[in-house]
C-alpha cells in the first residue's frame, strides 16, 4: 500500500462491497451516533471515493479508517474490514 492515501485505501475497500452492502454502509454511516452527524443527501448515490472523501473530511484522516472498519464489522463485512 505504499504511496496510497487514506482516502484511496478506504475507497478501494468500499469498492469491494456489493451494491447492497455499499447501501448498508451508507445507511450505517448516516445513523452512526457521533458528534459528526451526516445527512442523507451527503451519502445517497455517492461513489466509494466520494464516501471516502466524506469520511476523511468528517472524521479526520486519523479516525476515518477506524470509523469505516467499525461500520464494516457491524454490517458483517469482517473480511473487508480486516483488509482495511
Amino acid at each position: 500500500m505504499a504511496g496510497k492515501t487514506v482516502r484511496i485505501i478506504i475507497a478501494d475497500s468500499l469498492e469491494d462491497l456489493s451494491p447492497e452492502n455499499l447501501d448498508k454502509f451508507r445507511v450505517r454511516l448516516r445513523e452512526r451516533k457521533d458528534d459528526a452527524r451526516i445527512r442523507r443527501a451527503h451519502v445517497e448515490g455517492k461513489s466509494p471515493l466520494e464516501l471516502a472523501d466524506l469520511l476523511v473530511e468528517r472524521f479526520t484522516r486519523d479516525r476515518a479508517v477506524s470509523v469505516a472498519v467499525e461500520l464494516l464489522r457491524a454490517m458483517g463485512c469482517s473480511e473487508v474490514a480486516k483488509e482495511l
